[in-house]
């Protein structure tokens, strides 16, 4: 029997490691593969591999690092995983979707005898994370752009990481994305709570703008995430005539792009940047930092230095002053994002690393 990858992917909400995975697994470029994927909980991606045919099993991850883990979870877990995949195949390669995922995955791969491979994705990881989670044993060193490639590769100067970027569909280009002849008003913002997305430094821009009497009135941002708790506190009460909303976890994305005339992006790390290069495929005008993937995507005009809240004062001041950038520029934009990360390119070039490492 052929071998059969298995991915494992522990969360289950749509975020870009699940997106991307899930784009992955139903392309026809790695069909003769026949992709499992071992998800840790039902939510949007068991919802989206079943709406493509892709096999997957459900089974709760423990936290690998955790004394439990350490004792019996990830022992019960493995043995679990290894006997369902059992009845599927005999032969596979077992490839996690990010580093928290490496010891899960070396653990299945010893019981099935398999090869491993694994994807680098966290903005966040760091060398002790890379040590930790034994990410040195995988046989397949992977990441999704070249803003990471190159700390792995001071971590670890023997191994050698390739890049398989994450991308999307061509059919997920909006063929006429829609025209906005007036300056924006409601404007989205990418990201999450976390200190390195950003949210501040944007909340910061607007009240430099504001002490410098710049009206923002009638303005109004509503951010794709869950309010922050008082540790990430945004200081929003300093700008009490702006309407902010936090929409929370939402799986409409990028059709929730329709509402709005703009976005903003001001994290200050990205390794790829999917949620950004979404609204770029979409249509929508973006105003973002220059992290992961952008600088490749967009235009100076519409590209800050992460984390320089006093460029991104200039950048925003400029956007509520004047009308987005037309169609035909952000069509440009589109192409970009089509040229550099089109799925299909990057599950070819996959397929050609599992024939070539573990054929």
């Amino acid at each position: 029997m052929n071998q059969r990858v298995v991915y494992l992917q522990r969360r289950s909400h749509k975020a870009g490691a699940q997106t991307c995975l899930a784009r992955l697994a139903r392309n026809p470029h790695l069909a003769s593969y026949r992709p499992i994927v071992v998800c840790g909980e039902q939510g949007w991606l068991t919802e989206e591999l079943a709406r493509h045919g892709v096999e997957f099993l459900v089974e709760p991850f423990p936290s690998s690092r955790s004394l439990a883990g350490r004792l019996w979870a990830n022992r019960l877990f493995t043995g679990r995983v290894v006997k369902k995949l059992s009845r599927l195949g005999d032969r596979f390669v077992v490839h996690g979707n990010d580093h928290q995922e490496a010891i899960p995955t070396l653990m299945i791969a010893a019981q099935l005898q398999a090869p491993t491979a694994l994807f680098f994705r966290s903005a966040g990881m760091n060398r002790q994370d890379y040590k930790k989670y034994e990410c040195a044993d995988i046989d397949l060193a992977l990441t999704v752009s070249d803003q990471l490639a190159g700390r792995l590769a001071d971590w670890d100067p023997i191994e050698t990481f390739r890049i398989v970027n994450d991308g999307i569909y061509p059919e997920e280009i909006t063929d006429t994305p829609r025209a906005i002849e007036h300056p924006p008003r409601r404007f989205l913002v990418l990201g999450s709570p976390l200190e390195l997305k950003g949210w501040r430094d944007l909340i910061d821009a607007l009240c430099h703008l504001h002490s410098q009497g710049v009206s923002l009135a009638g303005l109004s941002f509503d951010f794709t995430g869950n309010a922050p708790g008082p540790e990430n506190d945004l200081g929003l009460g300093r700008l009490p005539d702006l309407q902010f909303c936090f929409l929370g976890r939402r799986n409409d994305f990028p059709a929730l792009l329709t509402d709005y005339d703009f976005a903003v992006n001001p994290s200050r790390h990205e390794t790829f940047g999917m949620a950004a290069v979404e609204t770029v495929a979409f249509g929508l005008p973006l105003l973002s930092s220059e992290t992961g993937v952008l600088g490749e995507v967009l235009d100076s005009s519409l590209l800050f230095k992460p984390g320089d809240t006093l460029e991104l004062v200039k950048k925003i001041k400029s956007v509520i002053g004047s009308n987005p950038p037309d169609v035909a520029a952000r069509k440009s934009f589109q192409r970009n994002v089509l040229s550099r990360f089109n799925i299909n390119n990057s599950a070819i070039y996959l397929a050609e690393l599992y024939r070539e490492r573990f054929a």
